[in-house]
């Protein structure tokens, strides 16, 4: 069924819904997963020292949540390795599950009403019209 499934994760534990069902897809198919977790970059020179240390506190976290997700993926028999990634967050998704010849990518959304109208959140929205692979993307809670 799947060869490669790339899962974007965002902070616990609004991202405990998209791991269920990248884990179910990753069983099911035995295929190995990469979990991947994208900053958003800030206004700023890149060399500032404090510009630095906030991604540096960012990235820790990141690579925290990242590799107890590993963690659990590895409990239930799935391959899994971890990537955080520094950038426009759709892009560098989309870009991640292009570099790893991913056949599935998996990832969160937490629409919006407008009006009458429901939108996909600004990541998930950005994923769905780049995206060059097959999408689930898993309703998450606001």
């Amino acid at each position: 069924m799947h060869r490669r499934i790339v899962v974007a994760l965002g902070a616990p534990p609004a991202s405990e819904a998209v791991e269920a069902h990248a884990l179910f897809q990753a069983k099911a198919s035995g295929a190995p997963v990469v979990l991947v977790h994208a900053i958003e970059p800030i206004d700023g020179e890149p060399d500032d020292p404090e510009i630095q240390a906030f991604y540096a506190r960012v990235r820790e976290q990141a690579e925290e949540w990242l590799e107890a997700a590993r963690a659990r993926f590895a409990e239930a028999g799935v391959e899994a390795s971890v990537r955080v990634e520094v950038g426009k967050r759709w892009e560098r998704i989309v870009e991640v599950a292009d570099e790893e010849g991913a056949d599935l990518l998996v990832i969160g959304s937490r629409p919006t009403v407008e009006g009458e109208r429901l939108r996909l959140g600004s990541t998930s929205h950005g994923v769905f019209f780049a995206a060059r692979c097959p999408l689930l993307v898993v309703r998450t809670p606001a």
